[in-house]
């Protein structure tokens, strides 16, 4: 599984390639002898982590304008961008991907995630079986609306770029698709410096109905929810690196897809998005957001 997450997280570089145990040092980071609350604060001048390409002074490209629509199969993206280059700077945590027209859920113990910084640079820090495997160094840089291309350099120093489509849902959810290596990745913001190390709550009141996690593990649960017109749909999912992850199934509609929650308020609350499980689908079909029934 791995050997497919590693070919679909960066085909042509293998640059962008996920143990909730903070195994990576300060310094891997990039957070060392300096005062930062998360790495993308961190300021231009700190050599340890950033990576300033040739032309990073160049003009931002606004956001809102019109991205242009690929003959090619591939996911059904807005026709307005959503990329927003004073927000996509972050920590960004990969809870799904989509590999040989097929969606999945990222684990608790295999995953990647993406620090994309002010300044240009990207680091890519891939886990395996809840070990930290590879970090890999590069640039990234906004190239027309709704296009993202990432760098790096080869063994012999050659720069090399992919380019990949990319739709935001909010300023927290990213979606990239490559058309050329037909893979895509779901990314959440990582919003707290010491993520959630176990799940912390199981019922919620959400806008798609009453939510039961009937079988919750530390990093794992299944459950239920139970919509407004009677339908159960099946749930399960995974917490990676503290954002909380989901498989659903509607059996009665035939439907079924994912979603993924930002954590808030000791798990008073989670602030997600859900989409089909239709790779030729929209990114992201709607927010999706639930209180604690406490």
């Amino acid at each position: 599984m791995m050997a497919i997450l590693r070919m679909t997280i960066f085909l042509a570089l293998a640059l962008l390639a996920a143990a909730c145990q903070r195994s990576v040092s300060d310094s891997e980071r990039g957070i060392s002898d300096v005062q930062a609350t998360h790495p993308w604060q961190l300021p231009s001048g700190a050599q340890d982590y950033t990576n300033v390409q040739a032309g990073a002074d160049r003009k931002p490209i606004p956001a809102d304008g019109q991205v242009e629509q690929r003959l090619e199969r591939g996911p059904q993206f807005s026709g307005t961008d959503t990329l927003d280059e004073g927000l996509l700077p972050g920590s960004w945590v990969m809870v799904g991907i989509c590999s040989n027209e097929r969606l999945d859920l990222r684990s608790h113990k295999e995953y990647a995630t993406m620090v994309l910084q002010q300044s240009g640079g990207l680091r890519v820090f891939d886990y395996d079986d809840g070990v930290l495997g590879t970090t890999i160094q590069g640039s990234w840089r906004k190239s027309a609306p709704g296009v993202l291309v990432f760098s790096r350099n080869d063994q012999n120093g050659v720069p090399q770029d992919s380019e990949v489509s990319a739709e935001m849902f909010g300023p927290d959810f990213l979606y990239i698709w490559s058309y050329s290596g037909r893979w895509g990745n779901w990314y959440v913001r990582q919003t707290m410096d010491e993520p959630y190390q176990q799940i912390g709550y199981n019922r919620y009141t959400s806008d798609l109905g009453s939510i039961l996690f009937t079988n919750s593990g530390q990093q794992s649960f299944y459950g239920e929810l139970t919509t407004p017109e009677g339908s159960v749909w099946q749930l399960n999912g995974y917490l990676v690196d503290g954002v909380l992850n989901m498989a659903w199934v509607d059996s009665r509609n035939n439907a079924s897809g994912f979603a993924a929650f930002i954590i808030e308020d000791g798990w008073d609350r989670l602030r997600g998005v859900y989409w089909k499980n239709d790779y030729e689908a929209a990114p992201f079909t709607d927010q999706w957001l639930a209180e604690a029934d406490r």
